[in-house]
């Protein structure tokens, strides 16, 4: 007799192993904000890193609405696509620097 236990696929594995169609379906900037969450899986964010993703021309605010209003896609747009009900990502002020905010996948 054998027993096969399987392993619960974490959300971010599951993204990084869609990530063809994600990338078809997400715009640039949102794909590279959400690949970059998911591949730093169980360890927070800054808000600082992911605003890389976003043009170089813009002002630091710029990126930091687009940024918010990103998360705010993708968290319905996750929810939509994989039908989930508690949220998706978690948010928190960074432990060494209180002034940034960081974000992980729940």
């Amino acid at each position: 007799v054998l027993i096969y236990k399987r392993k619960k696929k974490t959300l971010a594995s599951t993204i990084l192993d869609m990530t063809n169609e994600l990338e078809k379906e997400l715009k640039s900037e949102d794909f590279k904000v959400l690949i970059k969450i998911a591949s730093a899986d169980p360890d927070y964010v800054n808000y600082t890193d992911l605003m890389d993703a976003f043009p170089d021309h813009l002002g630091y605010e710029s990126k930091k609405k687009k940024l918010r209003l990103s998360l705010i896609f993708l968290e319905d747009y996750l929810e939509q696509k994989f039908k989930l009900k508690a949220p998706v990502f978690k948010s928190r002020k960074n432990i060494e620097d209180k002034r940034e905010k960081q974000v992980k996948l729940s």
